[in-house]
């Protein structure tokens, strides 16, 4: 039978994953926070102690996580299989060097905490640098897109299906 490793961090209070404000939707990449430095650090040492297929490490966040997930992507673009970024946002500057990572973005039209906007951007950039991510807007959705996205039939066969691509940029 497959096994599963799922690591799921917690960012302390009154820390964010990305310093950014979340109103905004996309941003410039600010220094790396030290949960999301910490997060990459014990997923390096998670691959070297458990037996984890090193080509089938995925990042899903929602909100926060959402921004965290694609940034831990674009600072590590060699990690990771897939990224699943739920009502988050991302650095459209580095797209070009995420494009070989399969992403599926989702959102609700009518978030008022993290705007669409952010995954829109994000989407075209990554499809302007040659990538084809998946997007789903929810339309009459708000800010809680994360519960029909986990309802979405193919959610876990598509991140599953996913395996680490080089980067040949």
């Amino acid at each position: 039978a497959a096994k599963a490793f799922v690591v799921v961090p917690q960012c302390p209070d009154g820390k964010q994953w990305v310093d950014v404000p979340w109103a905004k939707g996309s941003y410039k990449s600010p220094d790396v926070s030290a949960p999301l430095r910490l997060t990459l650090d014990l997923t390096d040492s998670l691959i070297k102690e458990l037996p984890v297929d090193p080509d089938r490490v995925y990042v899903v966040g929602m909100s926060m996580g959402g921004y965290g997930a694609l940034d831990a992507v674009q600072r590590r673009p060699d990690l990771f299989a897939a990224c699943v970024p739920i009502c988050g946002a991302g650095d459209p500057d580095k797209a070009k060097a995420i494009a070989h990572v399969p992403v599926w973005a989702f959102h609700g039209a009518d978030d008022t905490v993290v705007p669409a906007k952010g995954s829109r951007e994000m989407v075209e950039a990554l499809k302007t640098a040659g990538a084809e991510p998946k997007y789903t807007e929810y339309p009459k959705v708000g800010h809680n897109s994360w519960s029909p996205a986990f309802d979405e039939k193919e959610f876990w066969n598509w991140v599953l299906a996913q395996k680490r691509q080089p980067n040949n940029k």
